[in-house]
């Protein structure tokens, strides 16, 4: 039976040049980020790997964190209270959908265990039947000690505190998405070389 990899020998006819560059290198370090990107011939692959940081998400967050901190820095205070009231109406209507939502979800559960609990006074259920259905009330027990109030967000109190948290939390974001892009570029450029080191070797001892 061919694995994923073994079947782009059969079904494509790839030598094994081809599959060393485009195939299987993409099952490790080198290439591993792209495994899941369909087929990309050794040009899309160098390609890939030397796409410009512009193209990253960190580099797009820290462009809008970036965009973000300046708007906050020069906000006045009153923009600050509305932009505060606005946070506020919208945590109020997803807290609203998210109680509705648990009354459902709770309805549902106390229905289900019920009839578990039948199943389990049942003299005619077998012993196996009985043990999946304690299991189950179990499981709803489990999902009974997060109730409708674990997932409620508070709203904010304070503006100043608002204000104060959102730059915050923006810095941090800036500070992050920094670190992670010079990250991202380091492995991109060590597995470019990588990956043009396989192709050197590939290329040497497999002529074209």
């Amino acid at each position: 039976m061919p694995t994923g990899y073994t079947a782009q020998l059969d079904d494509k006819n790839w030598n094994a040049r081809k599959w060393m560059l485009e195939g299987i290198s993409r099952a490790f370090g080198v290439c591993v980020t792209m495994r899941d990107d369909g087929h990309l011939s050794k040009k899309e692959i160098i390609k890939t790997l030397t796409k410009s940081d512009d193209d990253s998400y960190n580099n797009q967050a820290l462009k809008e964190n970036k965009i973000k901190l300046k708007k906050y820095l020069s906000m006045t205070d009153d923009a600050w209270k509305k932009k505060m009231k606005q946070e506020n109406d919208g945590i109020k209507q997803g807290n609203t959908k998210q109680i509705k939502k648990t009354i459902l979800l709770r309805n549902k559960h106390n229905q289900v265990r019920q009839d578990l609990n039948k199943i389990l006074k049942s003299p005619d259920a077998r012993d196996v039947t009985k043990s999946i259905a304690k299991f189950g009330i179990e499981q709803l027990n489990v999902a009974e000690k997060y109730d409708c109030t674990s997932y409620i967000t508070p709203t904010h109190k304070k503006w100043k505190r608002f204000k104060s948290n959102t730059i915050y939390e923006t810095k941090r974001s800036i500070g992050y998405h920094t670190k992670e892009l010079k990250e991202e570029t380091e492995r991109n450029k060590g597995r470019l070389e990588a990956y043009l080191e396989l192709a050197e070797d590939v290329d040497k001892i497999l002529k074209e």
